[in-house]
Formats: structure tokens, sequence, C-alpha cells
């Protein structure tokens, strides 16, 4: 007998060279191990889709899109945080979501669009 804690989540996966050329992959943030105690320690960590954009050191701008654990309301400080210090990356910002490929670009910028218009318009 066996109990699923968590469906599947999907987001956009790409490291900074594949984001350039909108090269993204398909990727399933709850990735069966086999071993029924590691599956459902992943599944328990409530995976988000996530997208990194900022500038490198070297003065050019970057995106990364790929699945990452809830860590709270915290996770994107500190992503963005560690990004920062490590890398010397500067304006580095973090968006995640949890519906499948939501972590697409025009998909985040609509939305947050959207959001903004709706505020606007009862001021």
């Amino acid at each position: 007998m066996s109990i699923t804690l968590a469906t599947s989540l999907n987001c956009y996966a790409c490291n900074r060279n594949a984001c350039k050329t909108k090269t993204y992959t398909k990727m399933d943030c709850i990735v069966k191990t086999g071993n029924p105690i590691v599956d459902s320690l992943k599944a328990a960590l409530n995976p988000q889709c996530i997208k990194i954009e900022g500038i490198d050191s070297a003065g050019n701008p970057f995106q990364e899109r790929n699945c990452t654990d809830n860590l709270g309301p915290s996770t994107c400080t500190l992503i963005t945080n560690t990004i920062s210090m490590v890398e010397k990356a500067k304006n580095v910002q973090c968006h995640i979501c949890d519906t499948n490929y939501c972590n697409s670009g025009t998909q985040l910028f609509a939305t947050i669009s959207l959001v903004i218009s709706s505020i606007l318009f009862f001021f």
C-alpha cells in the first residue's frame, strides 16, 4: 500500500546559456527515486517553480529557471542573497510560483502586470 503525499509539479528549467536562447526543458520537480522515505520527504517539501534574474559580475544580464524546495517566506531572500554574495551578481530578483509551468517569462510578467493594473484601477 502506498500513499501519495503530493501530485507532481512541472516547471521550466534552463541554465544561463539555455535561457539566453529560450531553450527550456520541462522538468518534473517530484521525480521518484524509488526509495519511499526519500520520495515522501521530497514531496513534503512542496517544490515550487523559480525564475531568477540578475546581472552577473561581468555586467551581463542572466536568467535561470528551475524547481526549488519551499523553504517558506524566506525562499527568495536566501537564494538572492546567496547568488549576490557568492557570484558577485547585482540586482538579483527571484520569482516563485506553484502551478505547472508558471515560471515562463510571459506568464510571470503577465500576472504581475494584471495585479498592478487591478490595483491602479481602484485608485
